[in-house]
């Protein structure tokens, strides 16, 4: 809080590929401090957003290729991102903001800060801004409750996940008393799809397969896939949940290339549910990813078939073991 308060001039960034929370808490911070005099920059890869850019304050952020890094700051905030590694660009940490870098998350596979907010596990970085905008008194507008809301309700999967508390939900009842447009925030996340992403859907349908007796259920997207849908990797940020929907499956993963035009790299994004024998954080971890326990995700420097063969071949052992 003292970082916050002494900082002038703060620039706010998350994580590559940014979801609803890395977008609803940098937002969220980024009003909150704009409120106290301060002058905010939220730094992300614009284009690599999906549904989220659709909430009030986007129009604000300064899209990564237009940023100068040779801005003088007070201080970097960096949100929802586990390691260095996974920061939008890596140029972030090359400067030396006078104040240093606050990294606020709930992952904690890295504490990369020279001040670190991480509470893993927690349901969302979302969640974390609201209980520090709690702590230091200041006023929830209805646009930066809206965009805590947008960071807790995707990070939750709509309050379904583990994740979820007594206390995300208490969280969640105080938005609502800011006066948001829940109805409509959830309509533009989770109900708006553009026709080509539904043929990009039916693609991932397509490709279900099931292992392990149906404990394991995988879907797949290429590179053609995607662009003869002419879709990007936002088209897709909810796939991961269509495996995890078949009846008497444990473990989902969600196999496609990235960058999307690259098949050599294959990502895996992963779901379980709770005992499951193998959680989605095991599985990532196996192959040098990161995430919460039911929710992770990693990247194989492999085609998408051979990662398949990679991942099959580790589910097999811890299976029959």
């Amino acid at each position: 809080i003292e970082m916050l308060r002494r900082a002038k001039s703060v620039v706010i960034t998350a994580h590559r590929n940014p979801d609803g929370d890395a977008v609803g808490s940098c937002l969220a911070l980024g009003g909150l401090m704009r409120q106290q005099g301060k002058f905010v920059q939220v730094v992300l890869p614009k284009k690599d957003v999906g549904a989220p850019a659709s909430i009030s304050g986007f129009e604000e952020v300064v899209d990564l290729h237009d940023f100068d890094f040779n801005t003088d700051f007070d201080l970097l905030a960096v949100m929802d991102c586990g390691s260095r590694k996974r920061i939008c660009s890596e140029q972030f940490m090359l400067c030396r903001p006078r104040l240093g870098v606050l990294n606020i998350d709930h992952h904690g596979a890295e504490l990369f800060g020279d001040i670190n907010v991480v509470v893993k596990d927690f349901s969302s970085t979302g969640e974390l801004v609201f209980h520090l905008a709690q702590a230091t008194g200041w006023t929830l507008t209805q646009q930066f409750a809206e965009a805590i809301w947008t960071a807790i309700v995707t990070d939750t999967d709509r309050f379904t996940l583990p994740a979820t508390t007594a206390t995300t939900l208490q969280c969640a009842a105080t938005l609502h008393a800011c006066g948001i447009r829940a109805a409509w925030l959830n309509d533009q996340l989770f109900r708006q799809c553009k026709p080509n992403a539904l043929q990009l859907q039916a693609r991932a349908l397509k490709s279900l397969e099931l292992w392990h007796d149906g404990t394991v259920a995988t879907i797949a997207l290429t590179t053609e896939d995607y662009r003869q849908t002419r879709c990007t990797k936002p088209d897709s940020d909810s796939f991961p949940l269509i495996p995890l929907s078949v009846a008497g499956a444990k473990l989902a993963v969600f196999f496609y290339p990235r960058p999307v035009d690259n098949p050599l790299v294959t990502r895996i994004s992963i779901r379980s549910r709770v005992g499951s024998p193998v959680t989605a954080l095991e599985l990532a971890t196996a192959f040098g990813g990161s995430g919460h326990t039911h929710s992770a995700a990693a990247a194989i420097s492999a085609s998408i078939p051979e990662a398949k063969q990679q991942v099959k071949e580790f589910l097999a052992r811890r299976f029959t073991t």
